[in-house]
């Protein structure tokens, strides 16, 4: 009941249902007795009153407090803002950083002693992560004691408690003893008619002193719970200073192990701790407001004291530092800032950040990005290097004249305005198969205040590229060069590639042709060593004549799994597409990773099919629920229709060339037919020829012999 009326309501509904009994009972007296009509109205408001303590939960708890030992945070922010040196107003040499203030006061101050005097503390780290990080953790070095008073105080409360407890239970046998006193009256004086009038309110008494007992009897019960009935009723006198003793040893034994315990666990000093390693300003953001509210979620309730922050106040990325520093208000708990560096920002140029991607493969072009900032500096120029060594290489001051490091490229720049941005974009073209690491160093005039954030460093794998050719024939022969078409398209991409690849087939007559193709080039003594490297990893065949989604689904999710795992760097389609009836094209289709294809001579673009490029036009679009999310989902489908589209034109393409290759044969045969019938009509003339030639030549031999 939060709002001032629900009171009024809940008034007003206890007096309509008292009314409502009244009315019960106004009803039912004329069948009724007086006693009898005014218990069963008792007994109905009792049930009422029961049911009312019920919803307001209004019954005595006993409840053992325990005070524990409070905690105190100490949140030290460690973005690379706190490697800065402050020079003082007046000018002078620079001072140590503010990282380093922090450090020292943790090695040889007192706020740690001071903290712990009351407190156990725990100390967290924060920087460009969601969340803190914990760096030490300290049991607090004062007495530490659960107030439970002395036991003297305690027996005598127990006493004191026990004493009303048989108080109550001795008013509670008072109660019973009138409830069946009045039952007795009833029975002995009620039935005789001179006294019947005054005999009926016997049963409504005997009722409610019978209640009323019972309520007694269920408090005394609850005031002391660890009691026997016997104990309440003073049947038995229990020593309650010998059991507060008894509790308070078996209190303080525990306490010692678990004491002992977390000695063993913990860090003894803060002397142990390599605040120097531990502390370290990697972070290339200040997230102050996250580290707040997930030491506030994660402390809430508990015996959170406060929390002190030690930072220089640059809260630049997360929620905002505001905002937690309310959620810390509604939960109860203190902040304490402790501010560090000057007013000014100091005299420094650093590289921000390098970023490069994680995988790259040999001979393709990739860009590196740096970004320089500068305070006190503008428009000087600095000299900016890239450099690559191996990825195992240990890097420092000088690394540039090991025989290891190679200087990619060193430009002059110009630094902007205080706290801008300068972008730098660096192109690498690898050569080699293995880890590399790409260092940007800027060199800053002298003034720069701090050397350590003058490089970034960034890793990549020079990997090989690894392809992978989803071929899409028939199942079926008798459609001319189709099939052979499709491989041929395939093979010929493959070997202009020049990188193995593993094989996908739809279709079984187009497994059995790339089957003989890879077994020949393994078996030719002339083959380049990657047509040798090739295997068929997946094949599928008897598609339905009108193919869905279902069907290829087994199809898309083999090819992701390579893609994902990253056993495949890049998938492509090789298909039939339809064009007409007459027409059918082969192609290659770049399928995954979803961007235009580039290739590397003139000869593997005239193979591959490039999707038109889609231009946004300056234009901003917003997601629900987000960007990530939603391709997440689209991708995989968009994939899907890609290998169904396919799939149809191959299979459209397929019964155009069979139909083709059909009606050739027809014609064909038709042809041949023709020939051969007037063959056959030449032979029969002759032999009919030479038949009557016969006749003719036995005619006039008849005639010669006649004359």
């Amino acid at each position: 009941m939060s709002e001032w009326w629900h009171g009024l309501l809940l008034i007003a509904v206890c007096v309509a249902v008292a009314a409502y009994v009244i009315a019960m009972y106004w009803r039912d007296r004329v069948d009724l007795s007086r006693g009898v009509g005014w218990s069963l109205t008792f007994l109905r408001l009792l049930a009422f009153t029961g049911i009312l303590f019920f919803f307001l939960d209004l019954e005595k708890r006993t409840e053992d407090r325990e005070i524990k030992p409070s905690r105190a945070v100490l949140l030290v922010d460690t973005s690379q803002s706190m490697g800065l040196r402050d020079t003082p107003a007046a000018g002078g040499a620079a001072t140590a950083s503010r990282l380093d203030e922090v450090i020292r006061e943790l090695h040889s101050g007192e706020l740690l002693e001071q903290l712990r005097a009351r407190h156990d503390l725990a100390v967290y780290q924060f920087g460009d992560q969601p969340e803190p990080a914990q760096v030490a953790f300290f049991r607090r070095t004062g007495k530490q004691t659960i107030d439970r008073g002395t036991a003297e105080e305690l027996a005598a409360a127990r006493q004191a408690t026990h004493q009303t407890a048989r108080t109550i239970t001795l008013l509670a046998a008072g109660l019973l003893g009138l409830a069946a006193a009045a039952l007795l009256v009833y029975l002995g004086l009620g039935r005789r008619t001179p006294l019947r009038p005054a005999g009926a309110f016997a049963p409504p008494l005997s009722v409610v002193a019978l209640a009323a007992a019972g309520v007694l009897l269920a408090t005394a019960r609850l005031s002391a719970p660890d009691l026997s009935w016997r104990a309440v009723a003073g049947l038995v006198e229990p020593d309650f200073a010998a059991e507060v003793q008894a509790e308070l040893a078996e209190l303080a034994e525990r306490k010692a192990a678990q004491d002992a315990d977390r000695a063993a666990t913990d860090a003894s000093e803060p002397a142990d701790i390599p605040w120097d390693t531990a502390l370290l300003p990697r972070g290339t953001a200040t997230r102050l407001g996250d580290a707040l509210r997930t030491i506030v979620n994660a402390e809430r309730g508990g015996p959170l004291a406060g929390i002190i922050v030690a930072t220089d106040g640059g809260n630049n990325a997360g929620i905002d530092g505001d905002v937690a520093a309310q959620i810390a208000h509604g939960a109860g708990i203190p902040v304490f800032a402790v501010g560090l560096g000057s007013d000014r920002q100091p005299v420094n140029a650093r590289v921000v950040d390098l970023e490069a991607p994680k995988r790259v493969y040999p001979g393709d072009k990739f860009t590196l990005t740096g970004y320089l900032q500068a305070y006190g500096l503008s428009a000087r120029l600095v000299s900016a290097q890239l450099l690559s060594a191996p990825g195992d290489m240990q890097l420092d001051d000088g690394t540039e004249r090991s025989d290891q490091v190679t200087v990619e490229e060193e430009r002059s720049v110009r630094l902007a305005a205080d706290g801008q941005m300068v972008t730098l974009k660096f192109e690498v073209t690898p050569s080699e198969v293995g880890a590399r690491q790409f260092i940007l160093r800027v060199v800053p005039p002298g003034e720069d205040l701090e050397p350590r954030d003058n490089q970034k460093t960034a890793r990549v794998r020079v990997v090989e590229r690894k392809s992978r050719v989803l071929l899409i024939a028939g199942d079926r022969g008798l459609a001319g060069a189709y099939n052979a078409n499709a491989v041929r398209r395939a093979t010929s991409f493959v070997e202009r590639y020049q990188r193995p690849a593993r094989w996908v087939t739809v279709g079984r007559k187009g497994t059995d042709l790339i089957r003989r193709w890879i077994a020949a080039q393994k078996d030719s003594e002339t083959a380049a060593p990657f047509l040798k490297q090739q295997e068929i990893v997946a094949e599928f065949s008897h598609l339905p004549a009108d193919p869905d989604v279902s069907d290829v689904t087994q199809i898309v999710q083999v090819l992701f799994d390579e893609f994902l795992n990253q056993g495949a760097d890049e998938v492509f389609v090789a298909y039939t597409n339809f064009i007409n009836t007459v027409t059918q094209q082969p192609r290659v289709l770049p399928l995954l990773p979803l961007r235009p294809f580039e290739a590397s001579s003139r000869a593997i673009a005239d193979l591959v099919e490039t999707p038109p490029e889609v231009r946004l036009r300056g234009r901003d679009y917003l997601y629900e629920p987000d960007a990530v999310t939603i391709l997440d989902e689209v991708i995989p489908r968009f994939t899907e229709l890609q290998i169904l589209q396919a799939i149809r034109e191959s299979l459209s393409s397929e019964h155009s060339a069979r139909m083709v290759a059909m009606r050739n044969a027809s014609e064909s045969a038709e042809a041949l037919r023709g020939l051969l019938q007037l063959d056959f009509n030449k032979a029969r003339q002759l032999a009919i020829t030479g038949e009557i030639l016969d006749i003719i030549g036995g005619v006039e031999a008849l005639k010669q012999n006649d004359d």
